[in-house]
């Protein structure tokens, strides 16, 4: 109990019409709504529907991927994005399909790609970080990556740009 929000609280009910539980209320009816299904959520997944407990599944209202969440995180809220742009993970994917490749093959090129695993982010005083993809998604990557190199193979589109540039 603060007098002070008493007293605020009873000035204001005098001086406007409503109480100030309702005006506040009305005000935040839809976060006040939002934030009763979170809850209601919460509470299902922690129950699964029953009083024993049990485990559901809660769609989830991002598509992000999870190296586009740790990119971000590792951006840590600031104004000029770093690692969460998309040329900045475009060139660590890369990276980490060069590595992949090379390592298929027995080989390994510290000038083209190093330290493309996360193990290696690992920080007992700041936390652990994951600047690569990784697992399932890291192998989609990949494969996308190998498309495409195979399709510029295919319709031979660097013959293609060289051959445009000579004429120009």
């Amino acid at each position: 109990f603060d007098p002070r929000i008493e007293k605020t609280k009873t000035a204001l009910e005098s001086s406007t019409e409503g109480s100030f539980d309702e005006r506040y209320y009305k005000k935040n009816l839809r976060k006040l709504e939002r934030r009763k299904k979170n809850w209601i959520r919460i509470v299902a997944a922690y129950y699964g529907g029953s009083a024993e407990g049990g485990d559901i599944r809660i769609p989830s209202e991002s598509g992000i991927s999870s190296f586009k969440k740790e990119a971000m995180v590792l951006d840590g809220g600031r104004k000029g994005k770093y690692w969460s742009t998309s040329k900045e993970m475009a060139a660590r994917a890369f990276s980490a399909y060069v590595d992949d490749k090379l390592r298929a093959q027995d080989r390994y090129n510290d000038y083209l790609a190093v330290y493309t695993e996360n193990k290696y982010y690992k920080d007992p005083l700041f936390g652990d970080t994951f600047p690569y993809p990784e697992g399932k998604e890291r192998e989609e990557i990949n494969d996308r990556f190998d498309t495409l190199f195979d399709v510029i193979q295919k319709k031979n589109i660097i013959q293609k740009a060289l051959e445009r540039e000579e004429k120009i």
